[in-house]
């Protein structure tokens, strides 16, 4: 298991050696998704990165983002295959991005299909029903209060009426007073 974490361990820093070491990454162009992308960077002969310990981490890798749907990664002698679902050609460009700084990588096949969000999605709509919903219930009390005091303030109003109708004149003016 350390041996395991070691590798990883070493993974990530020769990556990102690797990632330092470029001067500009090379233009992204938007290829088929059959065509290989092949690295610009040195082909090693005698790669140190077992093919499945590789698959392991960038599964890892793709799974915790949650862009992915059904995300899958196969890799045969240094050429990593992508495989899976995602709603935005960032996230794909990302995905392919991420393959190719990976230790002992030639090529990278990326084959992740790019499914945009239906049109007809109601999810905002129905978490702003929830949200108004929630604001709704917390205002309860506040109704309830309400509820009482209006009657109360309606009945103080009429007896404060009766009260200044005889010593007042004007019923308009008992009334504004009331």
């Amino acid at each position: 298991m350390t041996a395991l974490v070691a590798v990883v361990a070493l993974l990530l820093a020769h990556g990102e050696v690797r990632a330092q070491s470029t001067e500009s990454p090379a233009p992204s162009t938007q290829s088929e998704p059959d065509q290989p992308e092949v690295s610009t960077d040195q082909v090693d002969v005698r790669p140190t990165a077992a093919d499945g310990e590789i698959v392991e981490r960038l599964d890892r890798i793709m799974q915790a983002t949650g862009w992915f749907t059904d995300p899958s990664v196969e890799v045969r002698d240094g050429v990593v295959l992508l495989d899976g679902r995602t709603e935005t050609d960032r996230h794909r460009e990302w995905a392919g991005n991420l393959a190719r700084r990976t230790q002992d990588m030639a090529a990278v096949v990326n084959r992740i299909e790019v499914i945009p969000a239906p049109r007809w999605d109601f999810s905002p709509a129905l978490k702003e029903m929830r949200k108004l919903a929630r604001h709704i219930i917390q205002s309860i009390p506040l109704l309830l209060a309400a509820l009482v005091i209006i009657p109360l303030a309606r009945l103080a109003a009429r007896w404060n009426e009766n009260c200044f109708r005889p010593r007042v004149a004007s019923p308009l003016l008992a009334r504004i007073i009331a």
